[in-house]
């Protein structure tokens, strides 16, 4: 079923509600999976991606296959884990996601001393994973990704054994790794670093009364582009918080938008929007958002370390490149950099989502700026599953003008 709305231009204005960071969400579920005495958790907000991980935990506990549909998050994380301390795991995955990750399972795989055999069933792909010998000290690549190296860490201290692991070439996103790092510390694993090496001791995760969850900062970085854009938005969070999409603060500061930081929330409103150059190698899911900013920005912006967008929930080079060319802009994708000359932009914009949460949300925020029609607007839910609903409190308006099949073409009028 596809769902396509009309948003009105309008500005958002006020606190944005607190919507705990999904990617530290799953580190803990995990964590307390496989804790020697499990908590009950009570996170709060709610999305696909963290459903799906409570619903492999309970798999995991009744030994039947994992679902993983499209998280890639949960199958990295727990492909590891689940052979180091069960000894083989079998996993549902999506197409879409079998295909992203194929490359760097095969390799991982090899690294960490993991058979695979893969079989597809129609549109899904069964993954079956068995345990075998390895060495103790583990060599590992995260160009493309770190969660791999995010579950090799996780999965080091079960079993009983621990070991050491050396990254070889340089790691992207790397502050998921530090938020890895500091949440199995918070369960009472400590692992230590020194340069490119990690050593993660022999033990058990232990069980925590309480612990705490950083906001969600790329959901953040939504209602913060849309304030800065037109308007004035509060969000909660911490500036020493790990994730790294907490950079989008110090970017919309640079470009001119007015920004006040308090102890635990960040408030941007408008100002005028300068041309800027950012690198999104560690911050992918900020790409969608600084294309928009640019779009709207005085002057020449380049955007770097675009290329490893095309392995996401869609090609997100394309889903950045379709939200330009419907905006009017001028722009240029070459070698991983996206080149864009600020517009003043039509006043009515219809965009294509691909089927992807990062993509309808920056589309959905373009309304600070213009009318905007948006196809498939409902696969937000994969990281929010209110977020229309939290994009109304904040003053945005939408109307649902077609729902049917997602091949068929609706003529707006």
């Amino acid at each position: 079923m596809r769902v396509d709305y009309l948003i009105k231009r309008r500005e958002l204005r006020g606190r944005a509600a607190y919507m705990p960071s999904k990617s530290h969400v799953q580190r803990i579920m995990l964590c307390n999976l496989f804790s020697d005495s499990p908590m009950d958790l009570r996170l709060g907000g709610e999305c696909e991606d963290i459903g799906l991980t409570a619903r492999a935990c309970k798999s995991v506990t009744e030994g039947v296959p994992v679902i993983c549909g499209g998280n890639a998050t949960l199958f990295r994380l727990l492909l590891p884990m689940l052979c180091q301390a069960k000894g083989a795991g079998e996993f549902l995955l999506s197409k879409r996601l079998a295909e992203r990750i194929h490359a760097d399972l095969s390799d991982f795989a090899s690294a960490f001393g993991i058979e695979i055999r893969s079989e597809s069933l129609g549109d899904t792909v069964v993954i079956k994973a068995f345990r075998r010998s390895r060495e103790q000290r583990i060599f590992l690549r995260s160009t493309r990704s770190s969660q791999f190296l995010s579950g090799a860490l996780m999965a080091l201290p079960l079993g009983g054994k621990g070991g050491s692991i050396t990254v070889e070439g340089e790691t992207v996103s790397k502050g998921y790794v530090d938020l890895t790092v500091k949440t199995m510390k918070d369960f009472g694993v400590n692992v230590e670093r020194t340069g490119n090496e990690y050593f993660v001791p022999a033990g058990k995760y232990d069980r925590k009364s309480s612990v705490y969850c950083e906001n969600d900062w790329s959901l953040a970085a939504v209602w913060l582009t849309a304030a800065a854009l037109r308007g004035n938005v509060t969000v909660s969070g911490r500036l020493e918080d790990l994730q790294p999409d907490k950079a989008i603060v110090g970017l919309l500061e640079d470009m001119g938008a007015r920004v006040l930081k308090g102890n635990r929330e960040v408030n941007v409103s408008s100002g005028d929007i300068r041309a800027f150059s950012a690198d999104v190698t560690d911050v992918p899911d900020l790409a969608l958002l600084l294309a928009l900013l640019a779009a709207h920005a005085e002057g020449e912006s380049r955007i770097y370390g675009m290329e490893r967008l095309r392995l996401k929930e869609s090609d997100r080079v394309k889903g950045a490149c379709a939200l330009l060319k419907s905006l009017g802009a001028e722009y240029c994708y070459e070698g991983g950099v996206l080149t864009v000359k600020g517009i003043r932009g039509e006043d009515k914009c219809h965009f294509m989502s691909f089927g992807d949460h990062r993509v309808a949300m920056a589309c959905a925020v373009a309304s600070a700026r213009h009318e905007v029609y948006l196809s498939d607007a409902d696969c937000v839910g994969k990281s929010c599953l209110d977020f229309y609903e939290r994009f109304r409190e904040l003053g945005g308006e939408y109307d649902v003008v077609y729902m049917g099949q997602q091949d068929q073409t609706h003529i707006i009028r």
